[in-house]
């Protein structure tokens, strides 16, 4: 089988990308030709298939003029339209898989493949088929105003980046979709979680929805305790960690955070006085060895996350998470079994669980990581997402 992969950026960005380079391994791993399509930039990964990409624009710090012209390339990409037009006629895959293709790609894409009758599914990491500022939050709190395709309450708002502009922009692209039927490109959309499968019914046929978890390879058992929590993601105010920063000074227990961000600034200012370590950006052993040493790994987010691998990869660790209970989490962690959930908007509720964890008897921290892991080793086999791929792949 022949799978071209779309996404934005080809480089260990985020949990997409992490998914996407899995899938790619996973299926050039089983004999099958894989090519890829994702804008030019400069953290990407070396790939054969770059003179093909669209240039890279980055919205965020351009000039008045080119902010005009990216208004127009997020709704369609004229230039990410031809370019994929042209790896279609090249490399005649059997089937399009896409993953984050917003902003930098386009719907415009998927147009190609439809009028060259390719068939196309996609994996939706975030619920911008249905809410055009992707997150589900306005100002903070979960929102569901613009579910049943009244995107016109993301202007109103203006919740996208709280910025009256870039709302504009993200609801014009929104009924633009809409109106003009991409979705009807998708042969299938892949949620990796339930929850998401149930909100992004309000917009898409069910038939089109498809339920496919995301992998995670088990690590190897072992590593001490090190008396400390951990949380390791973006630093970014959906993601709960201003919270999570101020229940620690509150407790005064230790905790590590690995990651960056927008809030990281602020959160070091918080951090002073208190046993709260930030330690940036973490990767190959040196996050292995974080991860290892730690007592239980916290997930505090506040917005309606889908499967976050900042679940699974402690989980498959052998550590307990202690997580909020919202959006997809409570599918991956079981109260009282393979971690803890409690309130996100809480802190008290934050307080008691991770108090209560620090109390806990060594043995009773390992019995629910090691149950933790022993779901993830059963459910979340890199196999077994092979195979739904194939199933979806071929219809």
């Amino acid at each position: 089988m022949r799978v071209l992969y779309a996404n934005k950026f080809l480089h260990r960005r985020g949990g997409a990308e992490t998914v996407l380079l899995s899938e790619m391994e996973l299926m050039k791993a089983a004999g099958h030709e894989v090519a890829v399509f994702a804008c030019d930039h400069p953290d990407n990964l070396e790939s054969p298939y770059r003179p093909y990409f669209p240039r890279y624009v980055d919205y965020f710090r351009a000039g008045f003029l080119e902010k005009a012209g990216a208004a127009l390339r997020i709704v369609r990409s004229g230039e990410a339209k031809a370019k994929f037009g042209r790896l279609l006629d090249d490399f005649k895959p059997d089937v399009v898989h896409a993953h984050n293709i917003y902003a930098q790609l386009s719907f415009s894409i998927l147009e190609a493949a439809r009028e060259r009758g390719v068939r196309v599914v996609m994996t939706a990491h975030d619920y911008k088929l249905v809410c055009p500022n992707y997150l589900m939050l306005d100002h903070g709190k979960p929102c569901e105003k613009c579910l049943g395709h009244r995107y016109h309450h993301c202007l109103a708002a203006a919740c996208h980046k709280e910025d009256r502009l870039y709302s504009a922009i993200n609801t014009v692209e929104a009924y633009f979709n809409h109106w003009t039927d991409k979705v009807g490109a998708l042969a299938q959309v892949l949620c990796p979680s339930a929850f998401m499968m149930g909100k992004l019914a309000s917009g898409l046929p069910t038939g089109k929805l498809r339920l496919v978890r995301n992998p995670i390879e088990v690590k190897p058992e072992g590593g001490r305790d090190g008396g400390y929590f951990l949380y390791a993601g973006r630093l970014s105010p959906e993601k709960g960690v201003w919270e999570l920063v101020r229940a620690f000074r509150e407790t005064g227990l230790p905790l590590k955070v690995a990651g960056t961000g927008p809030m990281e600034a602020a959160l070091r200012r918080q951090a002073e006085g208190c046993r709260v370590e930030l330690l940036g950006h973490l990767e190959g052993e040196r996050l292995e060895e974080v991860y290892r040493g730690a007592k239980a790994c916290l997930v505090p987010s506040q917005w309606y996350e889908n499967a976050p691998l900042a679940v699974l990869e402690p989980m498959a660790y052998g550590k307990p998470v202690l997580a909020a209970a919202i959006g997809g989490i409570p599918e991956l962690v079981t109260e009282g079994v393979t971690g803890r959930l409690f309130d996100p908007f809480d802190r008290e509720d934050l307080k008691r669980v991770v108090s209560e964890v620090a109390g806990a008897s060594a043995g009773s921290l390992r019995d629910m990581g090691r149950r933790a892991r022993d779901w993830v080793g059963k459910e979340l086999t890199p196999r077994r997402h092979y195979e739904e791929l194939l199933g979806a792949y071929r219809g």
